[in-house]
């Protein structure tokens, strides 16, 4: 069996985690090969973040479609020359 199958589910989804971390801190030397070292805090606040964006997205996207937040209007102004 590979490394991978034997570890546990809170393991994989801990290295899932890491390897989503978008605030990696890039350091000089290499780190379990890779010159960025990742978190697990840093990983959570990346998902986070990307499921943030996403679903506003989506909600801007929604209410585009239905029109449901803007609107067109008309108006005219009466023009008056005497005040120029």
């Amino acid at each position: 069996m590979s490394a991978v199958n034997r570890m546990s589910f809170k393991e994989r989804m801990a290295r899932y985690v890491r390897h989503a971390d978008l605030f990696g801190y890039p350091i000089q030397l290499r780190y379990k090969d890779d010159t960025n070292f990742k978190s697990l805090p840093g990983g959570l606040m990346s998902i986070v973040i990307f499921i943030a964006v996403l679903c506003y997205s989506i909600l801007i996207l929604y209410q585009t479609i239905n029109l449901s937040v803007f609107s067109v209007t008309s108006s005219k102004l009466p023009f008056d020359s005497s005040n120029d």
